[in-house]
């Protein structure tokens, strides 16, 4: 990690929630330990690790990402990967073959151009 903007980027987030670093442990699921090295930028978070402090904490995903020294490629396949997540949790009424289509989609919708996203968005609408 490049310096330790992320760490506290989150840890100033943490504190404006009142939250203890134990608090933020007992919601996210994750260490205490595991967050008091984040935010001393000893460690840098999977992003797994990273989606579940920010969602709690309400931090903007792309910035954090960034601030955790993930390229910009990166942070557009973990974007659409959360962004496909939130979509597959809502989607509770949906068959199984529905909840394939959408995984599928969401794997191969980072590698299209701007003009078939434009296509695509242009008939959902």
């Amino acid at each position: 990690m490049k310096s330790n903007i992320l760490g506290q980027a989150l840890k100033n987030a943490r504190l404006e929630k009142n939250l203890s670093q134990r608090d933020l442990a007992d919601l996210s699921g994750i260490t205490q330990t595991q967050i008091c090295r984040i935010e001393q930028g000893l460690q840098k978070p999977f992003p797994k690790t990273l989606i579940a402090l920010i969602s709690i904490l309400q931090v903007d995903l792309r910035k954090a990402l960034f601030a955790s020294g993930y390229t910009e490629e990166a942070i557009v396949k973990i974007y659409n990967m959360n962004i496909c997540n939130d979509l597959l949790i809502k989607a509770q009424n949906l068959s199984n073959e529905d909840i394939a289509l959408i995984q599928l989609f969401c794997q191969k919708i980072s590698k299209l151009s701007q003009k078939d996203k434009a296509l695509i968005s242009f008939i959902l609408e």
